[in-house]
């Protein structure tokens, strides 16, 4: 499948140059052997079956540090720009169903220091996902929720996905409007793989990212001509198609893709309890479409400079199902909201250049612009239509980010790397519309534009002290400028990475990560506060990894701490303020083992305390925060082109706050409101298990024509991951996909 081999399709061709550093100039000066042969003992090597003796040395943390010079975070030009360079190609801890049990370290030290998973696009295929959300659902400290938004969410390590940064191919794609994201965003046949970094990432990433930095690398071309295309239906209302293409040569490679989702609704558990709101399993207010264009083209204009450039158009409507228990049936409940998405497009375009001025130096600017429009309605029930009482509202909305940066590498003796990164973005929000509140059902008409401006730089060095230890240090600091104030603040991590023994590594990290408010912290009408402070988080990491070659198996346990302070949520009158100091500490472990060349199984363990310490807190709880979650994933050939894949997840110990007691409601009942505290109720959501099946069976030779099919939730379970937002119940998808 040449589409979905973009890192080892790139070191193939034999008239590529590698940027500074790479295997190509290595054995231009002196490394030994050509870029041709060492590009083939690489692509042969990731192709191989893996055996009971495949599994790698974790002791290996740094001695390929030297054929790397790449900075990071990479826009990687495999992607918008297709391809050229090595740069972090080799798999991190790769998870999901193709990881064949086995892990690769990444040559990047700043990428050994912490944990950085990855899930490839054969992998994404195998476990049948369809959206981003899907596909990172098992890795451990994630926690994938749906809620009153109608759109899914990441949190990470107990913090939200606001503050979790979003990269495509290295450049951020949250909202400017509240700095989420929509993980739907990206269709999946456009991913060439997700590379998910916890705790503490490089600061060349900027500020956000406090939680994690999720970089999507997307697809380029193999050389020649190639395409697929994949249709599915099931549901019970719901079908998908999509499509994609791509050429590759010497010196160009262009990919281009388009789909369409289209579901009307989804059903409920049989066992559902039915209620005023959802009086019958067909989800009220569920439907989704869903339309994407994408396209990416790179040119080699000598051995030396490299150019890219991606654009990306998504368009649609959706509605956003409503609570399933009213406001005044539960003091856990909140306002009912009857809204749609009536339309939304968005477009995105970034371009990307790569220069080597030597062998050890680098440059690569970048410049990007995303826009959003999305028109919201609000309405006063069940009927969808009218908007004259209390809640109802209609607002056309636009938001816009641009800017660019520029990375500057440079390569500093035997494995020791310096990167400067210069950033700049602006970031517009404008709306207008009416609302009605209170109980004489006002309408207020409104009309508003802000824009705000980011400017950051920052300085990592990584380094390979001995032959089995390394260490990264980095610093920054970024400034947000508001209409009538700025703020600012410093960055940094600092990692290290021993290798105790050639079969076991210990690595450890603390990060100091910052995330500014947003235009809707600090403008929107009846939430807004313009004198927020920027949230800080202290992130701790320590963590051990222990490959088990005489089972084929590698095992992972990591201890993470995160001190919060002044973390952004809105009190229970819907003000946003800063809170004290949240703190969320836990464990998470990871099996990736391969008993046979036929069955790859992972399985993984996440232990999660979560407290709001605020002195005036209404309670020690967070809400929407697991304890407790483990998954399995098991991959399984059974030959004659017949393979099967299954998933458990099982979630526990998540609460949900009243909206009653404290001095703040959103996050933990409380902590900086300045209010003397009241006790808050708190109730545990029930504990659930999800088990999904997918097949698929090959009905021409390598899969040129290949049937799927998959049953999600097989055992129909009742579960929500908030409170009055049940999930959906048992549901069939059949499909056909081909390749040329």
């Amino acid at each position: 499948q040449p589409e979905f081999s973009l890192p080892e399709v790139v070191v193939k061709e034999p008239k590529r140059q590698p940027a500074a550093g790479s295997p190509a100039s290595a054995s231009q000066n002196g490394g030994g052997g050509s870029s041709q042969t060492q590009a083939k003992k690489k692509v042969a090597k990731k192709k191989k079956q893996p055996s009971p003796d495949a599994v790698p040395s974790v002791a290996s943390s740094s001695s390929n540090m030297d054929e790397e010079a790449l900075p990071l975070p990479e826009p990687e030009l495999t992607s918008p720009a297709s391809g050229y360079g090595l740069a972090n190609s080799a798999t991190r801890n790769a998870v999901g169903p193709g990881s064949a049990g086995r892990s690769e370290i990444s040559s990047r030290i700043v990428e050994q220091v912490t944990t950085v998973d990855e899930v490839t696009a054969v992998q994404i295929q195998q476990s049948g996902a369809k959206t981003l959300d899907e596909a990172i659902n098992l890795l451990p400290g994630l926690y994938v929720r749906n809620g009153a938004d109608g759109v899914p969410r990441i949190d990470i390590r107990g913090l939200r996905t606001r503050n979790v940064q979003l990269l495509l191919d290295g450049v951020p794609m949250n909202s400017t409007f509240d700095g989420q994201f929509d993980p739907r965003a990206i269709p999946v046949e456009n991913i060439a793989r997700i590379e998910v970094t916890r705790g503490g990432s490089s600061v060349l990433y900027g500020p956000g990212g406090n939680a994690a930095v999720i970089n999507i690398v997307t697809k380029s071309a193999a050389p020649g001509l190639h395409g697929t295309a994949e249709a599915e239906v099931g549901g019970p209302k719901r079908h998908r198609e999509s499509v994609t293409a791509s050429y590759g040569s010497d010196k160009v490679k262009m990919f281009g893709s388009a789909s369409n989702y289209d579901q009307d609704y989804f059903n409920l558990s049989d066992d559902f309890n039915t209620t005023t709101l959802q009086s019958r399993r067909r989800r009220v207010n569920s439907d989704r479409e869903d339309r994407s264009l994408y396209a990416n083209m790179s040119y080699e204009a000598s051995p030396w400079s490299q150019f890219g450039l991606s654009i990306g158009y998504r368009e649609g409507e959706y509605g956003k199902p409503v609570s399933t228990v009213a406001q005044n049936e539960s003091i856990f409940a909140r306002r009912t909201r009857f809204e749609r998405v009536d339309d939304y497009d968005s477009l995105s375009i970034q371009g990307t250049a790569l220069f080597k001025l030597s062998p050890n130096f680098t440059v690569r600017p970048s410049l990007f612009y995303n826009k959003l429009n999305e028109l919201t309605n609000g309405f006063d029930d069940l009927t969808f239509s009218t908007q004259d009482k209390n809640g109802a509202l209609h607002e056309d909305a636009s938001t816009d980010i641009w800017g660019g940066g520029v990375q500057l590498a440079y390569k500093m003796g035997q494995g020791n790397l310096l990167t400067l990164a210069l950033d700049g973005r602006n970031e517009g929000w404008d709306s207008d519309g009416f609302s009605v509140s209170g109980s004489k059902n006002k309408r207020t008409d409104f009309d508003q534009s802000h824009d705000i401006q980011v400017y950051s730089t920052a300085l990592e060095y990584e380094m390979r002290l001995t032959e089995r230890l390394s260490g990264v240090v980095g610093g920054g600091w970024a400034s947000q400028h508001r209409d009538q104030s700025n703020d600012g603040d410093y960055t940094y991590l600092a990692g290290l990475r021993y290798a105790i023994t050639d079969l076991t590594a210990l690595r450890g990290s603390v990060a100091r990560k910052i995330r500014f408010p947003t235009l809707r912290d600090l403008f929107e009408v009846d939430r807004g506060n313009p004198d927020l402070n920027t949230e800080r988080t202290q992130n701790y990491e320590i963590a051990i990894d222990q490959a088990l070659p005489s089972i084929n198996a590698l095992f992972t346990v990591a201890l993470f701490r995160i001190d919060a302070k002044d973390f952004i949520e809105a009190d229970e009158n819907g003000i946003v303020q800063n809170y004290d100091q949240y703190r969320f500490q836990g464990v998470e472990t990871t099996l990736r083992w391969t008993p046979t060349d036929r069955l790859q199984v992972l399985a993984g363990y996440t232990f999660m305390d979560s407290k709001n310490r605020s002195a005036d807190a209404g309670t020690k709880e967070l809400q929407n925060r697991p304890e407790h979650k483990a998954t399995l994933s098991l991959n399984y050939v059974l030959g004659h082109g017949l393979a099967v894949n299954a998933s458990y997840l099982y979630i526990a110990g998540s609460k949900v706050l009243a909206r009653t007691g404290g001095s703040g409601g959103g996050g933990g009942g409380g902590g900086g409101g300045g209010n003397t505290p009241t006790s808050t109720p708190v109730m545990q959501l029930g504990d659930y298990h999800v088990v999904n099946l997918g097949m698929s069976y090959d009905l021409l030779p390598d899969g040129k024509a290949q049937l799927f099919g998959r049953v999600e939730n097989i055992l129909d379970e009742d579960y929500e991951h908030s409170f009055g937002f049940p999930e959906p119940g048992r549901s069939a998808y059949v499909g056909l996909r081909a390749k040329f």
